[in-house]
């Protein structure tokens, strides 16, 4: 049996569908699991055991060739694209891959796939990862009780982090990360410093991790508090690892969330008042805490520093 699972999206979309490759191979532990991946998701499967080969699909006219080459060479039993708004993209893929079952979100006069999952409104109040799983209701595969995304890290991203974080003084280890796909998701460089001016300097260790668009929050921090500490990250493995071996992480609502919820590491999730997003990436892991500012969807910051500092005291106990 060979079955192909589409997921072009984000970093975090990735690691919220892994879930699902797993109850794949229990459910048919012979069969070959395809994933279909875009080119900025496609390293979050690596080491995975229970994907047999992963497709990066770039969205260039070269890439598409090549897809549809792909495509017309293999034979699926099943073809599943998990996404549950409208796709013209996947609408296309659908049509030239060649399988008996194809399964996807169909819509309006677009009907390429044989089964039809239900819609994002329907789905409304469903957590991402409960979303991939319609789609494997069609496969007699049922909802796992942990929603837990699973992430396999090489030996040397995680003797990295491990060494990185040994060369440190004998503290707390605290890991902000300061970037986000969106500017509402963006705490500031003043708040930041809220937070940080409140706690003490002689128990924590803070490391920073951070796109290129925040390095002037970075660097005000830098030059405000001494005990700073740069994660330099040369893959998505390095910074998994980050994650995994700190003894806290604050972050906003990005793919960071759901690294942490992997491996169950005190979390501090900043979220906007946005029903629908929270219901859909809330983090599954029970040692994170949703910090989130009632009536203000506009801005991450609306949650005040202090919340954020008694949170950490809270963690440690202090």
């Amino acid at each position: 049996m060979k079955i192909a699972i589409v997921t072009l999206g984000r970093i975090g979309d990735m690691i919220l569908t892994t879930p699902a490759f797993s109850a794949i191979k229990r459910k048919f532990p012979s069969a070959e699991l395809y994933v279909i991946a875009g080119r900025k998701n496609y390293s979050v499967l690596a080491g995975n055991p229970h994907v047999n080969a992963v497709i990066p699909f770039d969205k260039s006219l070269l890439g598409l060739m090549r897809m549809l080459y792909f495509l017309a060479k293999h034979h699926f039993d099943y073809w599943i694209v998990p996404k549950d708004h409208k796709s013209h993209e996947s609408q296309l893929l659908a049509k030239f891959a060649r399988a008996d079952v194809k399964i996807g979100f169909n819509f309006e006069n677009h009907n390429a796939f044989t089964h039809t999952i239900p819609s994002d409104n329907e789905n409304a109040t469903l957590h991402f990862t409960e979303r991939i799983f319609n789609s494997l209701a069609f496969l007699d595969i049922p909802l796992p009780q942990s929603l837990r995304p699973e992430l396999y890290l090489s030996d040397t991203a995680q003797a990295k982090a491990r060494n990185f974080y040994s060369a440190l003084p004998a503290k707390h280890n605290l890991l902000l990360n300061l970037s986000a796909t969106s500017s509402i998701r963006i705490y500031s460089a003043e708040n930041w410093e809220r937070v940080l001016s409140s706690l003490d300097a002689d128990r924590f260790n803070i490391v920073l991790t951070f796109m290129p668009s925040e390095v002037k929050i970075a660097d005000s921090l830098i030059a405000k508090f001494p005990q700073i500490v740069i994660g330099e990250t040369r893959s998505l493995g390095d910074y998994f690892a980050l994650i995994k071996y700190c003894d806290c992480l604050i972050t906003p609502d990005t793919s960071a969330v759901h690294v942490a919820s992997a491996f169950e590491k005190n979390t501090i999730a900043l979220f906007t008042d946005h029903e629908r997003n929270t219901n859909s990436f809330r983090p599954t892991n029970p040692n994170a805490t949703l910090l989130v500012e009632p009536g203000v969807s506009s801005t991450i910051n609306g949650i005040s520093p202090k919340r954020i500092a008694a949170e950490i005291k809270r963690i440690f106990a202090l």
